[in-house]
């Protein structure tokens, strides 16, 4: 196959996520239920990241085959009295019949088994694997590749995708299900609890996206610190209860070129078009778009926005593109008129000319100063 030059302008089957990624977000439930297919074969799972005394339905991380009734029955009866799950709390492994597991009744012919794992970070939790089959039973072979599964999934969701940034899983009320270890660092050194930070990170978030949907990514950078910090959101629920969702939150480091770190504003109007700004980059939206979002006349959203956020519209999303551009630059090794493509500029030489008068380097030299 020959290769592609910087310059080729073939069409390119990727579009860039507002994280500066062409590889979006997986949903957290799709990757635990990836690694379980991979690991056992199993027609009904529920995973959970759990207070057994105390659980949510929120803490519910993937499900399949399990019906919302039975999560809401499942959080509604003790730990101690969930048949097997008890069992596997007290020796970290138990099987059985599916019909012993706290999710079902009367299935006295489909095998089970329930692995259990204890996460002490933040608080103490319990990961547990409910495992479900007709046949046949669940071998010691099945039993450690799910224990196998389960580490693997703990892993994963407490290790972030690139050096210097954290995730934390928070819960429908926005309290930490889980946080890696970094991200409560990083509120310490904000001089503020893992809780609050989150907090801070849900107000901005439901000033811009009131209505957010599920599966969808949105970022924003907003003020926590020095510099603030690049928040990247994705919304989630396992299972199709309202108490069941979930933000699977990313905090990264704001690096050159970036937006100005907004937080909660006292227009709302104006949170609507950062949001539209940062879903939307891609599609290079005009002033009119813009302030069209913002219910407004184009002239007075020019003006309110620049005295209110401190730069231009048109500032802000030039900063918002080459911010992903930023990203692909240095993450991928794309020719850089496809990265102008992705990152919402017309051409080439329009980055080239954006890129060089606001970063003052051609994006070649800045992917070749980035080591990429």
């Amino acid at each position: 196959m020959p290769k592609r030059s910087e310059h080729d302008d073939r069409p390119h089957p990727a579009a860039a996520d507002p994280s500066g990624s062409i590889e979006p977000w997986i949903p957290i439930r799709q990757r635990l239920i990836t690694v379980f297919r991979s690991a056992v074969a199993f027609d009904r799972l529920a995973v959970w990241l759990t207070r057994p005394e105390a659980s949510r339905p929120d803490e519910l991380l993937a499900a399949v085959g399990v019906a919302p009734a039975e999560v809401r029955r499942w959080c509604a009866t003790p730990g101690d009295a969930r048949g097997l799950e008890g069992r596997a709390l007290g020796s970290g492994w138990a099987t059985g019949r599916w019909s012993e597991t706290g999710l079902a009744r009367g299935d006295q012919e489909r095998f089970a088994a329930v692995a259990a794992l204890p996460e002490s970070h933040p608080q103490r939790r319990w990961w547990l694997a409910v495992v479900g089959r007709q046949g046949p039973p669940i071998t010691d072979r099945d039993r450690a590749a799910i224990d196998l599964a389960l580490r693997r999934v703990q892993t994963d969701l407490n290790r972030a995708d690139e050096p210097g940034a954290c995730r934390a899983l928070a819960g429908a009320d926005d309290r930490p299900i889980s946080t890696d270890l970094e991200f409560h660092h990083a509120a310490g050194s904000l001089g503020m609890a893992t809780s609050d930070l989150l907090r801070r990170i849900a107000l901005a978030r439901d000033q811009r996206w009131p209505d957010a949907g599920d599966d969808a990514t949105h970022d924003m950078v907003i003020d926590a610190g020095d510099r603030g910090a690049w928040i990247l959101l994705r919304r989630t629920r396992p299972v199709d209860l309202a108490e069941a969702t979930q933000w699977f939150v990313e905090v990264r480091r704001p690096a050159d070129p970036c937006p100005p770190a907004v937080g909660v504003l006292s227009d709302a109007r104006l949170a609507r078009a950062l949001a539209y700004i940062h879903d939307r980059f891609a599609d290079n939206p005009t002033l009119e778009m813009i302030a069209h979002q913002a219910g407004v006349s184009p002239f007075h959203f020019h003006r309110v926005f620049s005295r209110t956020i401190g730069v231009s519209p048109k500032r802000y999303l030039q900063l918002k593109q080459l911010q992903v551009a930023a990203r692909l630059l240095t993450r991928t090794r794309l020719p850089v008129r496809q990265v102008a493509r992705l990152s919402g500029f017309p051409s080439h030489a329009r980055l080239d000319a954006v890129f060089g008068r606001i970063v003052g380097r051609t994006p070649s030299a800045f992917r070749l100063s980035a080591g990429a």
